[in-house]
């Protein structure tokens, strides 16, 4: 993953419109497209590559995931802010991640 998308692009092909992606648990997997994408410069082809495949891993069909949406906001934002400066911080950001989440149903 760190040297090429083709390993992201193989396990999303795997999972698309593949029901298992409902009982497989992706966090490892998510873990690690976090922190290989957060590291790489915002302009490059590779960081836009494999963000275009996380949507596989947050819907089957037509419908969505939503512990998968859950998982990749909160670890993305994990990645993106210091501890310090995580959005969801206390009560407010929990009830922000909520109205964050309850958008995405839809």
């Amino acid at each position: 993953m760190d040297h090429g998308v083709h390993a992201v692009e193989l396990i999303a092909a795997i999972f698309d419109y593949n029901e298992s992606i409902m009982q497989f648990q992706i966090y490892p997997l998510v873990k690690r497209l976090a922190t290989t994408i957060s590291k790489i410069d915002v302009e490059s082809p590779k960081k836009a590559t494999l963000m275009s495949f996380l949507n596989v891993f947050m819907q089957y069909k037509n419908g969505f995931l939503p512990n998968n949406q859950y998982l990749l906001l909160t670890e993305f934002t994990k990645q993106s802010m210091n501890a310090d400066q995580n959005l969801f911080k206390g009560t407010e950001g929990r009830t922000q991640l909520a109205l964050y989440m309850a958008e995405m149903k839809y």
